[in-house]
């Protein structure tokens, strides 16, 4: 039997050009989450720059960077909600006139992932089924035995532990409103198949400034 350890990608950079970069803050936490993961484990990522800077961060050498395991294109759900705003420039000009930028994004977010994850009619990019689907494949790809570490998103490890759980889409939503950055989700894996051992572990990132969620 091994662990699977799936880490949440250091803060990354919201309302930048690229939301892809890390932030300094998120740098930092990815290396907390190294201090505490198995050295000898393999190590898988996305291919996204914020999975693969969070695990030079932490230490890791990727032995395979899987775009299985990238985060689901939230500009595609929010443009197909919001005809017009399917770009961070779009959303950004688009903010702008908005009182409280912040909490309006959220709430054009959070719309907008709760049709995608009810099978809204789309068209988008990638519907919420083929997403489950693929991150359920390569979930089976990297589960055996020994230690392994993957530096994957949030929508990714939400959608495997509701998997596991049997839960609702929507139960699937309310897991990943609270995974934070760096925070770690450990699988048994094994003849029975992957088993939840432990769900955002975060007591390495329990300083001031370290707990983030965006």
């Amino acid at each position: 039997m091994g662990r699977l350890h799936l880490v949440r990608h250091g803060q990354a950079s919201f309302g930048a050009d690229d939301y892809d970069v890390l932030s300094d803050l998120g740098a930092r936490q990815a290396a907390r989450a190294g201090a505490v993961l198995p050295r000898d484990a393999r190590a898988f990522s996305g291919t996204l720059r914020r999975h693969l800077d969070s695990a030079t961060a932490a230490g890791f050498a990727v032995a395979q960077a899987d775009p299985a395991w990238n985060e689901f294109d939230y500009l595609d759900v929010i443009g197909v909600a919001h005809p017009g705003l399917g770009s961070m420039a779009a959303l950004r000009t688009h903010l702008a006139h908005e009182p409280a930028p912040l909490r309006a994004f959220q709430a054009l977010y959070e719309d907008a992932v709760a049709r995608w994850m009810e099978g809204g009619a789309g068209p988008y990019r990638e519907p919420r089924r083929d997403f489950v689907a693929r991150v359920q494949g390569t979930l089976d790809r990297a589960a055996g035995d020994g230690d392994a570490v993957v530096f994957t998103s949030g929508g990714v490890i939400s959608a495997i532990v509701a998997g596991l759980l049997e839960l609702t889409p929507m139960a699937a939503r309310r897991i990943d409103r609270v995974l934070v950055n760096a925070g770690i989700t450990t699988l048994a894996t094994g003849r029975r198949g992957p088993q939840l051992l432990a769900l955002n572990a975060q007591t390495h990132l329990q300083e001031d400034g370290f707990v983030t969620y965006r």
